[in-house]
């Protein structure tokens, strides 16, 4: 587990305590804005779009600003945590490996086009927050430059295995689950969990070091 934290990883854990004090703790009504719920969930909330599939509900609070500010945006402490953890257990390494402008540029391509599939091609009727989507494309990027290290989580027992394993294995579940829940054989099998948007920062990151885009970054 890297607990060395380095400098693009901080900023962007920084940013997100800042954003998660200011909407969840209050902090916005010591600048004097009222009615911070409708804020958030205005500017800061994913709202699904109707561009490619057609939906009925939710389409009209779609807006581009969101694309970004979700990903920053948490539902709770232990969301927060666990995604914070992992960016700083798994991040940091990525960010020696690609450098600090390209890691940067990495995480925020894998944000914001995980937010945009979501918004246009996630079946599911509920809006998301959280940087899972980018997270989850840092793991993978994790998988890709180390195939073969052994890592181990918690659910709740302890299960070890490569890194490439683990990302093929959470890709299949995620994808299963995003399949049963659209299908309706298993209608809320998800359990609030955006599992179609950990799937869109995956191929995020598929798409940024495959189509040479990270090359293209000096």
């Amino acid at each position: 587990m890297n607990l060395n934290i380095t400098p693009i990883v901080l900023r962007i854990v920084i940013v997100n305590v800042i954003v998660f004090l200011f909407l969840d703790f209050g902090l916005l009504g010591l600048l004097g804005l009222e009615n911070i719920n409708v804020i958030k969930n205005q500017f800061f909330v994913l709202h699904k779009s109707s561009l490619i599939i057609h939906r009925t509900y939710d389409e009209g609070n779609f807006l581009p600003i969101q694309l970004v500010t979700a990903f920053f945006t948490h539902g709770g402490f232990f969301h927060i945590f666990f995604n914070m953890w992992v960016l700083i257990s798994f991040g940091s390494i990525i960010e020696m490996v690609l450098g600090a402008k390209r890691f940067l540029a990495f995480y925020l391509f894998c944000g914001v086009l995980g937010s945009f599939f979501t918004a246009l091609l996630d079946p599911s009727p509920i809006p998301v927050v959280g940087a899972s989507g980018a997270i989850f494309g840092v793991m993978v990027a994790f998988a890709i430059f180390f195939p073969n290290q052994r890592i181990t989580f918690f659910m709740p027992f302890p299960i070890t295995m490569k890194s490439r394993i683990w990302m093929m294995t959470i890709g299949g579940l995620s994808s299963l689950l995003v399949v049963l829940d659209a299908l309706g054989v298993a209608p809320g099998i998800t359990g609030g969990i955006s599992h179609f948007g950990h799937l869109a920062g995956m191929v995020s990151a598929i798409i940024f070091f495959y189509s040479g885009i990270h090359s293209s970054i000096k």
